[in-house]
């Protein structure tokens, strides 16, 4: 007997193949019609000029994403200015770390070890500037035994 194929299943395989192109996940289509992962690659490398396809899309989905990041940036750095960790950040807007990092690089709100020293170096600044440490601390979103520290560290190595 031959193995004909079925119109619906040659329906719902354009159908999918569609919908990735459009933006929808391999793990998505995957629960949505009830196939494993590699069923929905094995449909994927069957369209002719796969190669090609998947360059298209992957452009198309860093082209949404960078979108998606210039709409989250202000979100982000607000929530940043208000002293919100960035872990905290990222549960809040339904994505990781790295992702929030990378939104935020350059603009100041980083978080991390460089951020941490600039930031250091601006108190010491402001604190040499005539500053008193409670006015210091709001300027930075942090409060006066903080900055207590931070001087502390550089009087320790001897730069104050």
């Amino acid at each position: 007997m031959g193995t004909r194929k079925k119109p619906e299943v040659e329906l719902k395989k354009s159908e999918i193949i569609s919908r990735y192109m459009f933006g929808d996940t391999v793990i998505q289509l995957s629960k949505e019609y009830g196939l494993s992962r590699e069923r929905i690659y094995q449909y994927l490398r069957d369209v002719k000029d796969w190669d090609e396809e998947k360059g298209i899309y992957k452009d198309r989905k860093r082209h949404q994403r960078k979108i998606q990041d210039q709409k989250l940036r202000p979100l982000i750095i607000n929530d940043r200015r208000q002293g919100v960790k960035l872990c905290e950040v990222a549960k809040k807007h339904h994505t990781s770390t790295r992702r929030i990092k990378r939104i935020l690089q350059g603009t100041g709100y980083e978080g991390g070890k460089p951020y941490l020293e600039k930031r250091d170096r601006k108190i010491l600044r402001m604190y040499k500037g005539g500053f008193t440490q409670r006015e210091v601390g709001e300027k930075f979103n942090t409060c006066q035994n903080n900055v207590s520290r931070i001087l502390r560290k550089f009087k320790e190595n001897g730069q104050l």
